[in-house]
């Protein structure tokens, strides 16, 4: 089969996925551009798999597409869709999670396909937090690859109740943290800046 990979060039750690899905003989296409119809059916693309994609895809592709294609998100939708995830969801103080969900016109509203609920403890930091989830996200797609692949997952709609967070939104609040990304998960939760 042949999967297309869209990510973007800053993504770490993305050779995870792709080492992963090589070792089932799929030829895996990685792709950092915008995707076009006309790339898809000359790449004869089977399936395509999103991961830090940084363009919406088009509703030409995702008709032709029919369904087969996955986005890896690091939140637990429909909670924090949208820009930095792992950061709003402690900054929110919401469930956190990692989900992957079929890609659809909206922006990570597409029905779930496999979904884990992840708790940090008060002294990780939203880099730790981020280190958990990736790992987690990557164990959930390794662990249900085939059956994604297949399509033999029953997808569950989002519900209804849900929050979507903005790059403008994460530029005005972030930098209030002198810490970065090494500010403990304690010192985000709920908004807080508790200095200790």
């Amino acid at each position: 089969m042949n999967i297309l990979f869209l990510t973007n060039k800053s993504a770490d750690n993305k050779e995870e996925l792709v080492d992963f899905i090589k070792m089932y003989s799929d030829r895996v296409i990685v792709y950092y551009d915008r995707i076009s119809l006309e790339y898809i059916a000359i790449n004869k693309i089977d399936f395509i798999v999103s991961d830090r994609y940084s363009y919406i895809i088009s509703s030409d592709v995702l008709v032709y597409m029919e369904g087969k294609i996955v986005n890896t998100h690091p939140s637990l939708l429909p909670l924090n869709r949208g820009w930095q995830p792992n950061f709003f969801s402690i900054y929110n103080d919401t469930k956190k999670g990692v989900s992957i969900h079929v890609v659809d016109p909206g922006l990570d509203t597409g029905d779930i396909l496999l979904q884990k609920e992840i708790f940090f403890n008060d002294d990780d930091t939203l880099r730790t937090a981020h280190y958990i989830l990736r790992k987690a996200l990557v164990n959930l797609f390794c662990e249900g690859w085939r059956d994604l692949l297949n399509c033999h997952i029953v997808p569950e709609k989002q519900g209804k109740v849900g929050s979507i967070n903005y790059k403008k939104e994460f530029d005005s609040i972030f930098p209030s943290y002198e810490n970065g990304w090494d500010t403990k998960v304690k010192h985000v939760r709920g908004g807080g800046l508790v200095l200790s």
